[in-house]
């Protein structure tokens, strides 16, 4: 089942892409700003459906996660402050914080792959202009399989899309403090610190946001 709907999460797009151009009646494959939008927002919802109703035993880590969210739930702030070598401070406190609203175990996976994949979509259709090179490299790079196993990780890199926006704005300060905010679900977070002076630098769009999987390195 679960291979079956993998599969479909990648044939989408391209039915979608295939259907904007019959429709239109178009002789060539020329896609507006807003069509590369709508097909990247295509994958990234069936991404998330994918994630969000797995089986519990798909992704590697999956089990110890929803486990540690139950030890987080039994425990108070103090102890997540004070455990913080062992859980990352703010991925101590979202999960603190979900137990508090009553989430339960599908709820939690269901919410992590929503702030999982959301910013990065969003990012991916504003920025992008390239909709079958941009879902590619995220396809074949780090965070596609981060978000099944890497909880923590695909959190970290979903604050990105803020980070990008604080660099495209030069705001050093934002900036700075987006990364803290990464850094508090994962440490590998601090690697994004390249993401400012690389957008300085003006490279391209397209290969900036292709850098941003490699993130889940």
């Amino acid at each position: 089942v679960f291979l079956v709907a993998y599969v479909l999460m990648l044939l989408l797009p391209v039915v979608v892409f295939a259907t904007i151009i019959l429709v239109g009646h178009r002789g060539e494959c020329f896609l507006t700003a807003k069509e590369q939008s709508i097909l990247i927002g295509v994958f990234f919802v069936a991404f998330f459906l994918l994630l969000a109703l797995r089986a519990e035993n798909v992704g590697v880590d999956l089990w110890n996660y929803i486990d540690k969210y139950h030890k987080i739930a039994s425990s108070d702030f103090s102890k997540i402050w004070a455990n913080s070598a062992n859980v990352d401070v703010g991925y101590g406190i979202l999960n603190k914080l979900m137990s508090m609203l009553g989430v339960n175990d599908r709820a939690f996976i269901v919410l992590i792959a929503l702030f999982s994949t959301f910013p990065i979509a969003w990012l991916y259709m504003k920025e992008s202009d390239n909709w079958m090179l941009t879902i590619s490299l995220f396809i074949i790079l780090p965070i596609f399989s981060m978000c099944f196993s890497g909880l923590r990780q695909a959190l970290a890199i979903a604050v990105v899309p803020l980070q990008f926006y604080f660099a495209k704005k030069k705001n050093i300060i934002g900036f700075l403090l987006s990364v803290l905010l990464a850094f508090s679900f994962h440490s590998t977070a601090l690697f994004m610190l390249i993401l400012y002076p690389i957008y300085q630098i003006r490279i391209k769009n397209i290969w900036l946001l292709g850098l941003i999987p490699f993130m889940g390195v």
